[in-house]
């Protein structure tokens, strides 16, 4: 047998795909679900409906005489040679609506052939909606069946013969109502695979048979039907978007040997939908497969698990509950490689999960996956990184980042998507090298938990299995803790009569069951602020919020309850406070470190760094504590090392707070995670602080105990300050014009006496908290004593032997004659003999001050223009080639002053006395062209 390849343009199937498989292409949103799904589908595939411009399909709008003719023809697979046809038709009342021109070719055609005449008073009445009736005989026209009809009773005998061929298959028919789009379909998708009438005498022996071509031949479709036998994920030999199938029959007849052949389809198509499975498809002319539906019955598909193997060419299914057994000629592949299966007992394995398609009352086909006991129940997802528990709340990374490609499959085995997975999803998973395979499970059931047995638990009524042997497991506190099932019924006494969530997995067991019959609020980390009273401590919590807690006095923790030890009031040596991690009840209480409910941690920290483990009062097990000096060592880090080797991974769930201020006073703050994860910690004693979390794993909770912590983040910025710092609110601001961020207002992470003023230039960082960190070996002031620019070209100067490249978008300003912070320019308006400040980073100036022009002009070459300044009259006068220049034409540029040329002249007098300028030419057609540059001290 000979294999060829063709190419599958519109490989869409139809939503009749249901159960066990779903469509390939959804169909449009308001046909979806509804008796015109399939005809609509199908129509649309073949290009005789059209859509809307929104996708939808509007089944229920009536359909014109214009639409049902173009419909009609489409179907004849005539719709190129309507296209030829357009123009000027025998009605008038066509060729004058302008609305009606795209039908014109539709029309021409279907009236020369007789399937539509126009109204006895010459009018065609293309926007008049068309009745079942009148498509009937349409459609019977157009197929030959014509004289079948003529003479008899309209319009019984229409819907008589239409009714006979079967176009009126389900539908409600009124012969005389207009007929709407949903119902056309149908009838249209009725009439598809209909023989036309032919003659096959003339004269007396004229004579007719139902043997011509129906239009799918019409339209030039050969209809296929055969075995998806290959997809690329079984054949190396197809490429990713080739598919195989064996075809059986042809045309409605059976081929006498199967016909392999080989089919491009669309991106996008889910292949392994239809893997194994029989189909019916369409091929134009040109071996292309316009079309593609499920033939395999739904009852003929099972997905399901291997339970028992119960002879050579038998097995049970799970949720089947029942044997099947396997064709002598069944094709079957585990993990996409292809077995030989004589011995259903040595070449299959319990625990085996696919797709099982069964013809004759035996399994024919069969695509499994061995999973190796890879499963779990999602916690979260973050990109290529996958968290899941297994048989306890300890969560696990299925890390894909490095992965060559990841499958996902939901659990019917039709393609599915990474983004697509879920926290609560049960997934199971395998590999091929670097390839990844995983199936995911969705199914949940919600209710009361009404009765428990040693292998299944009954919620709402219905009964789910919950074995050991799936590794189930279930949490009495919102999955705080998670606990692995041991058919003990006791185990689950708290949660009766409870609401609870169980997630199934994919045999519909139970894999985990999750209620809150003893919930607490969950593992939260604080820090210690205060103890109003023997029975309460106000605590600082994750939300920036200081809480009060009652406590039991029957606890040993009353060491955090006692203000004089805790000293939570002193400053620096004198300070003592607490860190910890707690859990509170349902009743928002902290009560006795029972089941990790209460305090599980106290950290006592009387000086800058605790030790571990005399500081450290340990109540339960997890999560542990830990202190050092935090380094993180680039921005955007997911991790942080303890003491340079103790990795903690830290994301957006990280809990990052703040002890102590500058002044080493208690004065907890939350850090946002948006701020910390852009900060680089060095190795400094200013990083100490006090991780909650297990090493290797996720630090649960980060907290900076030193009143020297800053953190900065790895971004530099450059500027120049506008304004005189001042004193707000205890805190220091100041105005920083910025490069690349305009002038903002900056807290400042220190004071600025003695480090910077008004007019300096700066460069810094951000702080955890957002603080401008500026230090004096930062600033560059302009009290100082500023460099020559000895060269100017472009946007290159040289200062003091060096080239500098001023960034384009640079902030520039000069000063007064006083030395003062004066406008602010731009980074041409440096120039040659001036004399600056500047502040660059890699050779490019980022920010500059001019403190001092240089004197003189400077003229392009050859440009021909000229411009003198007369101080008496404050005039600029400006000429070409030695003769005024035309008037309105021109504009003098100084500064942010824009001024006109008129009569040759720019009356610049407006300007400031006693000050240097600088004035640029410029033509008003091009303002960024600088035609000549004028230095002048404007003097009344």
């Amino acid at each position: 047998m000979q294999g060829f390849k063709k190419v599958l343009v519109a490989l869409l199937v139809v939503a009749t795909i249901l159960g066990t498989i779903g469509p390939v292409f959804a169909a449009p949103a308001d046909v979806a679900g509804t008796k015109y799904e399939d005809a609509a589908v199908r129509l649309l595939a073949l290009g005789i409906f059209k859509g809307d411009d929104k996708g939808n399909f509007n089944p229920d709008q009536p359909i014109t005489r214009a639409e049902a003719t173009a419909i009609v023809i489409r179907a004849l697979g005539l719709e190129k040679s309507a296209d030829l046809m357009k123009g000027v038709t025998k009605f008038a009342d066509v060729n004058a609506d302008p609305g009606l021109q795209w039908a014109t070719g539709a029309i021409n055609i279907a009236v020369s052939n007789g399937i539509i005449n126009g109204y006895p008073n010459g009018q065609f009445g293309g926007r008049d909606n068309v009745t079942y009736a009148q498509l009937a005989k349409m459609v019977l026209y157009a197929l030959n069946y014509g004289v079948t009809v003529e003479g008899g009773i309209w319009p019984t005998a229409v819907l008589a013969k239409a009714d006979d061929l079967g176009m009126l298959d389900n539908l409600s028919v009124v012969a005389d109502a207009p007929i709407t789009r949903g119902d056309a379909a149908k009838l249209l998708d009725n009439s598809l695979d209909i023989k036309s009438l032919k003659q096959t005498g003339y004269g007396d022996l004229k004579q007719y048979e139902e043997t011509g071509a129906t239009m799918l031949e019409k339209m030039n479709l050969d209809e296929i039907e055969g075995r998806v036998v290959e997809i690329p994920a079984v054949a190396s030999g197809l490429d990713d978007n080739e598919v195989t199938i064996d075809i059986t029959k042809k045309n409605g007849e059976d081929l006498k040997d199967i016909d392999t052949e080989t089919y491009t389809q669309l991106e996008g198509v889910d292949v392994q939908g239809l893997f194994g499975l029989e189909v019916k498809a369409w091929v134009n002319d040109d071996d292309e497969v316009v079309f593609v539906e499920k033939k395999t019955s739904d009852n003929d598909i099972y997905t399901d698990t291997i339970s028992e193997l119960t002879d050579k060419d038998t097995v049970k299914l799970d949720v089947l509950d029942d044997e099947v057994t396997f064709a002598d000629d069944a094709v079957v592949y585990v993990n996409y490689s292809k077995k030989s299966v004589t011995d259903a007992t040595k070449d299959l394995k319990v625990g085996y999960y696919g797709r099982f398609v069964e013809k004759n009352n035996k399994i024919a086909f069969a695509s499994l996956f061995a999973f190796g006991g890879n499963e779990g129940v999602v916690t979260s997802v973050d990109g290529e990184k996958i968290k899941y528990f297994t048989t306890s709340e300890n969560e696990r990374t299925l890390d894909l980042t490095d992965a060559d490609s990841v499958t996902v499959y939901n659990a019917d085995l039709t393609k599915s998507s990474l983004d697509k997975i879920e926290k609560d999803n049960v997934i199971s998973w395998w590999k091929d090298g670097d390839d990844w395979y995983i199936v995911v499970s969705t199914a949940q059931a919600e209710g009361k938990l009404e009765k428990v047995k040693s292998d299944k638990v009954t919620i709402d009524g219905k009964d789910y299995t919950m074995q050991k042997a799936d590794n189930a497991t279930y949490s009495l506190d919102d999955d705080e803790t998670v606990e692995a099932w041991t058919e003990a019924a006791g185990d689950l006494d708290d949660l009766d009569g409870e609401d609870v969530v169980a997630l199934l997995n994919l045999k519909g067991h139970v894999r985990h069951l999750r209620g809150s019959a003893t919930k607490t609020s969950g593992t939260q980390y604080g820090i210690v602020t205060a103890s109003p009273s023997d029975s309460e401590i106000t605590v600082f919590t994750k939300d920036g919020e200081e809480v009060t807690y009652s406590i039991d006095k029957k606890t040993d923790w009353g060491v955090l309850r006692d203000p004089v030890s805790g000293r939570y009031y002193g400053k620096n040596d004198s300070l003592g406070y607490y860190v910890l991690s707690y859990k509170l009840n349902a009743d928002s209480e902290i009560t006795e470190s029972k089941d990790g409910v209460g305090v599980q941690y106290a950290v006592s920290v009387s000086k800058a760094l605790p030790t571990v483990p005399d500081d450290v009062y340990e109540l339960t097990s997890n999560p542990k504590a830990d202190v050092g000096s935090v380094v993180k060592k680039e921005k955007d880090d997911d991790f942080v090392l303890l003491d340079g080797s103790k990795k903690y991974y830290i994301d957006s769930n990280t809990v990052v707070m703040r002890a102590v201020n500058s002044k080493g006073e208690l004065d907890p703050e939350v850090l946002a995670w948006e701020d910390f994860k852009d900060l680089v910690l060095g190795d400094s004693a200013a990083n100490d602080a006090i991780i909650f979390g297990d090493v290797g794993k996720d630090a649960k909770a980060i907290i900076f105990v030193n009143a020297n912590f800053k953190g900065t983040s790895e971004d530099w910025y450059y500027g120049v300050v506008t304004d005189k710092p001042w004193k707000s609110g205890g805190d220091w601001h100041a105005e920083i014009d910025v490069f690349g961020e305009g002038t903002q207002e900056y807290t400042l992470a220190d004071s600025p006496t003695d480090v910077f003023s008004k007019g300096d230039l700066v460069k810094f960082q951000l702080t955890a908290k957002g603080e401008a960190d500026i230090t004096s070996s930062d600033v560059v002031k302009i009290s100082g004593t500023p460099v020559e620019v000895t060269s100017a070209d472009d946007l290159y100067i040289e200062v003091s032997g060096a080239t500098y490249k001023v960034e384009k978008d640079a902030v520039v300003y000069d000063l007064d004659n006083d030395g003062a912070l004066d406008d602010k320019l731009g980074a041409s308006d440096i120039e040659k003999g001036d004399k600056i400040f500047f502040i660059e980073k890699a050779g490019v100036v980022k920010a500059a001050v001019i403190a001092e022009k240089g004197t003189g002009t400077t003229t392009p070459p050859t440009s021909g223009y000229k411009m003198e300044y007369n101080g008496q009259d404050g005039m600029i006068t400006v000429t070409k080639d030695g003769e005024s220049v035309e008037d309105d034409k021109y504009y003098v540029l100084v500064g942010e002053e824009v001024f006109l040329v008129t009569d040759g002249k720019a009356d610049v007098s407006s300007l400031p006395n006693n000050k240097l300028y600088t004035g640029k030419l410029v033509d008003k057609a091009n303002l960024t062209d600088v035609l000549y540059t004028l230095t002048f001290v404007e003097v009344k």
